[in-house]
């Protein structure tokens, strides 16, 4: 594969290239009303690639996620569906699917929904869905990176109908797509994490919805409890933007840990020890509800994988994506 990316290229390099036109606003999206200054790669987009390292982003995992995104668009693998196609909301009308279809699908693999984070202000495809979508891409799996609304109020209530809206999109689509709309696993990354974990709960998720279960979720580096996150002064403002102003009274119902039982996938859950933002806690306390309630699942806890990691290079979480395949191929037996 010819490298066009490396980790001194800039993101405005990336973002600024012919073939990225259709996809750019989506790397690192945030609605039209919100300011640039507010966007996590402000001040560091005309700075070699290396400098996401503060963010705690993977460079190299992104340099390489973005050649392989970049090999797919030219060889015509590349595809963008906006879901709301009679919209005219302007929050809707942004929500999307970039597919990437693999060089040599696999039929007997299910396609996999990637929800980047972003604290339900942003949606960070760029450092995490681009690293790991070429994992699951080189694999065999049909890959869709999930645009959400997000900085709209209810935020992951919204987000949920998305979900729903994008499996309906690719239902009504699935004889030109190839693929058997009822196999399908969901991961997601922080607040991404946070969307793809709460889908699993069915009675605000899937079945509400009236969609099928996914056979697996991956939880990565995911909000999971919201009560611990209202304790937490530095998180606190996430969950008015989440769930509206009478927050307390709907975490409740949209609480993962509180809600796991028998009917949640198969789980497999990635975390890091060092992670500044949402604590380890989280993910093992995801694990603990679902050994409880007889669900499948496994955590992989790091001891240096800052939050952000998105496919783990450089840090010792690395190969977590092959690992979770792995888990994946049994669970869709």
């Amino acid at each position: 594969m010819q490298q066009h990316v490396t980790v001194e290229t800039t993101l405005d390099e990336i973002l600024a290239l012919p073939e990225m036109a259709p996809y750019r606003r989506f790397m690192v999206y945030a609605p039209a009303h919100v300011p640039e200054d507010e966007l996590p790669t402000h001040g560091i987009r005309q700075l070699p690639l290396r400098a996401v390292g503060g963010l705690g982003w993977s460079a190299k995992g992104i340099a390489e996620g973005m050649d392989s995104f970049l090999e797919a668009i030219g060889e015509g693998r590349v595809s963008q569906h906006f879901v709301y196609e009679d919209s005219d909301d302007p929050a809707e009308c942004d929500v999307n699917l970039i597919r990437i279809l693999p060089t040599c699908p696999d039929p007997t693999k299910p396609f996999v929904i990637l929800c980047s984070g972003g604290s339900y202000k942003n949606v960070c495809t760029l450092g995490e869905g681009i690293t790991v979508g070429r994992h699951l891409s080189e694999a065999g799996y049909q890959v869709f990176l999930l645009t959400y609304r997000v900085s709209v109020p209810e935020a992951l209530p919204h987000a949920l109908d998305d979900v729903a809206a994008s499996l309906g999109w690719i239902t009504g689509h699935a004889d030109e797509l190839e693929l058997d709309p009822g196999r399908y696993a969901i991961a997601g990354f922080s607040a991404g994490g946070n969307l793809a974990c709460t889908w699993g709960l069915p009675d605000v998720g899937w079945r509400t919805h009236g969609m099928s279960r996914p056979l697996c979720v991956l939880a990565i580096y995911a909000n999971t409890d919201l009560d611990l996150e209202s304790r937490r002064t530095a998180s606190y403002g996430a969950l008015p933007r989440m769930l509206g102003e009478n927050w307390r009274g709907r975490m409740a119902a949209y609480d993962v840990v509180s809600n796991v039982d028998a009917d949640y996938p198969p789980c497999y859950i990635v975390c890091g020890r060092n992670d500044g933002l949402l604590p380890c806690r989280h993910s093992e306390l995801l694990k603990e509800r679902l050994d409880a309630a007889g669900v499948l699942a496994v955590l992989e806890e790091h001891k240096n994988a800052p939050h952000g990691f998105g496919d783990g290079t450089g840090t010792d979480a690395e190969g977590w994506p092959e690992r979770a395949m792995a888990f994946l191929d049994v669970v869709a037996r």
